[in-house]
């Protein structure tokens, strides 16, 4: 693969994030401008709208699937794989909640570095994040 310089590495989206295209431009001209300066053999924005900037080529390694979502929360669940609801309900049984706020991040990351051992991925240290 050689030396790459990839706007969210292990992420599959993480393009560039800006509000208008000057903005955009500027950030992407900047990225390039790295990539030279370090000399990495390529340069990766992985831009989940799927725009791609002229001289850039497309990666083929990932792929996004879609559709529309049910009506109700009952025809969600029909539509699971049966392991996928025993899950759920598995969850449910335990109180499993949903909690959010950056208060979570602690235990988010230990989570996140947890799973990424066990599938023998890096993890950058919670500092650099």
């Amino acid at each position: 693969m050689g030396r790459a310089l990839i706007s969210v590495p292990l992420g599959v989206y993480g393009g560039i994030c800006a509000e208008e295209e000057a903005s955009e431009n500027a950030l992407r001209e900047a990225a390039e401008e790295m990539a030279a300066r370090e000399g990495v053999d390529y340069l990766e924005l992985r831009n989940r709208n799927g725009n791609r900037y002229a001289g850039y080529h497309p990666n083929a390694l990932y792929a996004t699937f879609s559709g529309p979502l049910p009506a109700s929360a009952d025809l969600v669940s029909k539509s699971l794989p049966k392991d996928t609801r025993y899950m759920i309900r598995k969850g449910q049984k335990n109180a499993l909640e949903l909690r959010r706020g950056m208060e979570q991040l602690g235990t988010f990351y230990r989570l996140f570095a947890q799973n990424m051992k066990r599938h023998g991925t890096p993890v950058f240290p919670r500092a650099s994040c």
